[in-house]
């Protein structure tokens, strides 16, 4: 769920992921910030609406390196990959999106066989390649 760049998360995001209302999230953050490990920055949009953004701090990251749970996901190529390529936080998402596109693709790809020609190749490689990705992504973070 932890972004280590400089972007920061989205709280709006990281609760939707975490499964929790904003304003919870909010609560826990202000707490997290009170012991400088997290920083929210808050910014407006042309539609006078705050986007919160939520930063890691030094501190912040001296504890989490030390977490076997980060050290664990920092060793494993294929979840950062499949993080990457999902644009994703977390392990579940990143499946529930690789599932979305395997449904999405394969019937599309089974009624439009005839006329893709050469697309239809690549794309049957990629549906293979994610879903692999993500098998042996699963078997080595546990």
């Amino acid at each position: 769920m932890i972004t280590i760049n400089h972007d920061g998360l989205s709280l709006d995001k990281a609760a939707r992921e975490l499964g929790v209302s904003r304003q919870t999230l909010k609560y826990y953050l202000e707490l997290f910030e009170e012991k400088k490990l997290f920083r929210v920055i808050g910014k407006r949009t042309h539609f006078k609406k705050n986007i919160y953004k939520c930063v890691l701090m030094n501190e912040g990251k001296r504890l989490l390196f030390r977490l076997p749970e980060f050290t664990k996901m920092k060793n494993n190529l294929p979840l950062k990959l499949l993080l990457r390529l999902t644009n994703s936080y977390t392990l579940e998402m990143a499946n529930v999106k690789v599932m979305g596109f395997i449904l999405i693709s394969l019937p599309l790809l089974m009624y439009f066989r005839d006329q893709l020609g050469l697309i239809e190749l690549p794309w049957l490689y990629a549906v293979i390649f994610l879903a692999l990705l993500s098998v042996f992504a699963q078997i080595l973070s546990r």
